[in-house]
């Protein structure tokens, strides 16, 4: 085996070894890119579904003068939300729910209260 047989082979050793290399970094990468695009499409997904839960509720009180319903969906899907690295904006969103609808539970007890004196 000459010189020139023992570099052509180590070059096309280290050549094979550079593209493995890299086909596992790239797939790496491509792992990480989905289940970052998975993440932001559950958050976006939680995101929707919280803000339309909320709106609902606010027709159902505000309209139709009913208790909301959504309270607990609405806390499971902003976990879920915040877990996946939610924003601030449907943080305050969330919060500002919460404190409305303590608002309405007080006006319903209230409600509730005078009714019964009526009776």
């Amino acid at each position: 085996m000459d010189i020139t047989s023992i570099i052509t082979t180590s070059i096309t050793a280290i050549a094979t070894v550079i593209v493995a290399l890299s086909n596992i970094y790239m797939n790496s990468q491509r792992k990480k890119d989905k289940e970052e695009a998975r993440q932001i499409a559950e958050r976006n997904s939680a995101k929707t579904s919280i803000q339309n839960m909320i709106t609902q509720d606010i027709i159902r009180a505000e309209i139709l003068k009913k208790m909301p319903e959504n309270r607990e969906n609405i806390e499971k899907e902003y976990i879920d939300y915040h877990e996946n690295g939610g924003n601030g904006t449907v943080t305050r969103q969330y919060s500002e729910y919460l404190g409305w609808y303590d608002e309405q539970e007080k006006k319903l007890q209230k409600n509730k209260r005078r009714a019964t004196k009526k009776a």
